[in-house]
């Protein structure tokens, strides 16, 4: 049983770390809705007004992803998903495990065993860590899909900003810095995390305020 929770805490490690590491790549292909994909390189052509053509000094700008992580609103609930599906996975493992001890408990109270009590009890048990196991993989798998389908959110929802900054100011490549990554500088002049985080703090909160408001007119 302690190697099921060692194994379900270091999945958790695993999920944070992987979200961590999604949030801050970007201009890849992604699932959007339904069968769709979102591409940065998919920009309509008269959107391109303000950017370099071939040969030109290309512009590049760059964001903090340590202060997107810890500052914006939306990535912030992210994570919080994240966790309270994890807690949840945990806490229906430990809720299994504890009723294993309960059984175990009740077989030992009764002393020795005769022969068809002790075949019972070993056949109640294999049933229990069957189900114990089947439970844990079901959980791992749920606990995946969701990490998946989240990160693909933010993923979305991270390149669009970027996009649309870039077409707005004519930067022809929006990076991801962190220290101790790929960039060991980037000029100060280049950074466009502030904007970035506002953008985003502002868009997520109006989304909020009118979600808010049709759940209230519905109830």
């Amino acid at each position: 049983m302690q190697n099921n929770s060692n194994k379900l805490a270091v999945i958790s490690l695993v999920i944070n770390f992987i979200l961590i590491i999604a949030v801050v790549i970007l201009f890849v292909k992604m699932p959007a809705s339904g069968n769709e994909t979102v591409d940065a390189t998919e920009v309509d052509s008269t959107d391109l007004s303000k950017m370099h053509e071939k040969g030109d000094g290309a512009v590049i700008a760059y964001y903090y992803s340590d202060s997107l992580n810890t500052r914006s609103e939306f990535v912030k609930d992210l994570e919080r998903e994240i966790m309270d599906a994890q807690i949840s996975a945990e806490n229906k493992l430990k809720a299994k495990q504890d009723e294993m001890i309960r059984w175990d408990k009740k077989w030992q109270a009764k002393g020795p065993l005769i022969s068809s009590e002790q075949m019972q009890y070993q056949q109640e048990g294999e049933k229990l860590q069957l189900e114990l196991m089947e439970l844990q993989q079901t959980l791992e798998q749920d606990l995946m899909e969701t990490q998946t389908r989240l990160t693909m959110t933010g993923l979305t929802r991270i390149q669009k900003y970027c996009r649309d900054l870039a077409l707005a100011n004519g930067y022809d490549y929006v990076i991801s810095y962190q220290v101790g990554g790929q960039f060991l500088f980037c000029n100060p002049k280049m950074d466009i995390t502030d904007e970035l985080i506002e953008l985003m703090n502002s868009d997520y909160d109006t989304t909020s305020t009118v979600t808010t408001q049709e759940a209230e007119k519905t109830e």
